[in-house]
């Protein structure tokens, strides 16, 4: 039986090397990955019976833990605005059946693809990258990174939206910035039943290593542990524009300490980054809703600001 599994592993490799490397854009890591993931394959007899399938479920777990790893080392570094949305009739990236092929297709796209991944959250590039470049199914990928279809499939349409560069139309501007105001007066009455039907189910907030100083958590997760940590706050937190799409400010007294990221899928809030490292903020186009901008050089806005 041992002798199978590691036939079946060998076999296996050149498939999980690949999968490894187009997730983690780094050779060293996936053969790391690669390797550890043959120490970790404790088979039971249901696993046994398909060995591939096991192996590709710790390659790809084990490429997401590396993932968030390098994540909440630069979580700042990451961000990028967009409208998550997802649209059913989308077009994949990559539109072929052949995994070989579509690798060669990812290839040739070239180097914005590569900096548009690292931009990805972990399960975003995760979800991308099997549905699109190895043409593994919703409910495969669902079952790899334990999330419901339809959440699998919202994450690879909104990493999908992100490589293809998709700007958010006019109208996505009012419908978020009524979203996050109602998010902000639900949170400062304490009203966590509203913050409920504002918050996506899975809903995460995550932040750098000065937003933690701060007391926000490296990664909350779920609706209720979110609504429940910003029920009674942001009292001083205000709507603004940030790099052209609605974000959250926390300053108090004018002083700007606080940047939140939200964005946005289905009319609701499903994810929330919080930015607190003076370098980092000092890269954000901050201007709060129809008033004046920030000024990253003062740490402050205009005197008569609305």
């Amino acid at each position: 039986m041992k002798e199978q599994i590691a036939a079946t592993f060998e076999r296996d490799r050149p498939r999980l090397l690949r999968i490894a490397r187009r997730i983690l854009r780094d050779p060293d890591q996936a053969e790391e990955i690669v390797q550890e993931s043959w120490l970790k394959a404790e088979l039971s007899p249901e696993q046994v019976r398909n060995a591939s399938a096991w192996f590709t479920t710790i390659v790809t777990r084990s490429c997401i833990d590396r993932l968030r790893q390098q994540q909440r080392r630069s979580v700042a570094d990451t961000v990028e605005l967009d409208d998550t949305a997802s649209d059913p009739n989308e077009t994949a990236l990559i539109e072929t059946n052949d995994p070989e092929q579509a690798l060669l297709k990812a290839d040739s796209i070239g180097v914005a693809l590569l900096v548009v991944l690292e931009r990805l959250s972990p399960l975003e590039r995760v979800a991308f990258v099997l549905h699109d470049v190895f043409d593994f199914q919703y409910e495969e990928i669902a079952s790899l990174i334990d999330r419901s279809h339809d959440a699998t499939r919202q994450l690879a349409s909104r990493a999908r939206r992100r490589v293809h560069g998709a700007p958010p139309t006019s109208t996505d501007i009012p419908r978020h910035r009524a979203l996050a105001e109602a998010f902000l007066a639900a949170a400062r009455r304490g009203d966590v039943q509203a913050l409920l039907e504002i918050l996506d189910p899975e809903v995460v907030l995550t932040g750098d290593q000065q937003a933690v100083a701060l007391g926000v958590g490296t990664s909350i997760s779920g609706a209720e542990q979110v609504a429940r940590f910003f029920s009674g706050r942001a009292v001083v937190a205000h709507v603004a524009m940030i790099n052209g799409q609605i974000g959250i400010i926390v300053a108090p007294g004018d002083q700007l300490v606080l940047v939140v990221i939200p964005s946005f899928a289905q009319g609701r809030i499903a994810s929330l980054q919080a930015i607190a490292t003076p370098k980092h903020l000092a890269r954000l186009s901050i201007r709060l809703a129809f008033g004046p901008a920030y000024s990253s050089e003062s740490g402050r806005w205009p005197e008569g600001r609305s």
